[in-house]
């Protein structure tokens, strides 16, 4: 996606530069093209921005619904020992190793 809106961003460049071009040449039908690539060039690159943002909301969700399933408390009134903290840190990468393998990364 990100490979996407960057070239959606370059081509919306190019659409701008070829508009003030058409502009000092007073060329009234490119000028009206281009003006309509740009505002589709726009609405690409707007739809593709709600795309990532549903899927960040998706990502958020599904992370949520990890870590509660992990029951882990994020605060604890006693500290664990080392041996304990590297089982959970053991336990923890490879939960993140799990959640990886399920986004698809």
């Amino acid at each position: 996606m990100s490979t996407q809106h960057q070239q959606y961003v370059k081509e919306l460049q190019d659409l701008e530069k070829a508009l003030q071009e058409a502009q000092q040449n007073e060329d009234e039908s490119t000028l009206s093209q281009l003006k309509e690539k740009h505002d589709q060039q726009r609405n690409l690159i707007q739809k593709l921005e709600i795309g990532r943002q549903g899927l960040n909301m998706k990502l958020a969700q599904l992370t949520e619904r990890k870590i509660s399933e992990l029951n882990l408390p994020l605060e604890s009134e006693s500290h664990p020992s080392q041996e304990e903290e590297s089982e959970l840190l053991l336990s923890l990468r490879a939960k993140l190793s799990e959640l990886h393998r399920e986004i698809g990364e």
